[in-house]
């Protein structure tokens, strides 16, 4: 369990160094900055009522939320946004693979003690997020106002569906 958090900190390394995204870290970093930004708000707004929490042997909870916040999001996003297509057929699938791994990788995680789900919270609504994170993101590197539009509905929604059960 406890190196579950540090060995995906390697992977996204190795996956960013092995696919040469290095370089485009500082022109994704737009499109990451509102991933983080509206990652950070789902913390701020669910505090009192987490939906998942990390867990690790070595590291407490406070620094692994900013650990994945500060260090993993921004490896993942940049990995990801680095070969977006531009095409749409093949940016859809591109998403849905991205979608597909996300998953298995919290899967992984939760199945290895490293991140727990509550309140209803499972991988099928974690892949709901990950569809918005991805589609969104790389909405936002063409149109940051309509990214940002649009990523009111699915967010008042979550909020209302999760709020209802404090539980």
């Amino acid at each position: 369990m406890k190196t579950v958090h540090v060995g995906l900190l390697i992977w996204l390394i190795h996956q960013n160094t092995v696919k040469k995204s290095w370089p485009r870290l500082r022109e994704n970093s737009h499109p990451i900055f509102y991933v983080v930004v509206c990652n950070s708000l789902y913390y701020y707004i669910q505090k009192k009522y987490p939906l998942w929490t990390f867990h690790s042997q070595v590291m407490g909870e406070f620094f692994l939320k900013f650990f994945h916040l500060l260090i993993i999001m921004p490896l993942s996003m940049n990995r990801f946004l680095s070969e977006l297509p531009d095409r749409s057929s093949k940016r859809a699938l591109y998403i849905l693979k991205w979608i597909l791994v996300s998953s298995l990788v919290e899967w992984f995680g939760l199945k290895a003690g490293a991140i727990s789900f509550k309140k209803g919270w499972n991988l099928a609504w974690s892949a709901f997020i990950y569809t918005f994170m991805y589609i969104l993101s790389s909405i936002y590197q063409r149109s940051r106002f309509l990214a940002i539009s649009m990523s009111m509905l699915p967010a008042a929604f979550l909020i209302f569906k999760f709020r209802k059960n404090k539980k």
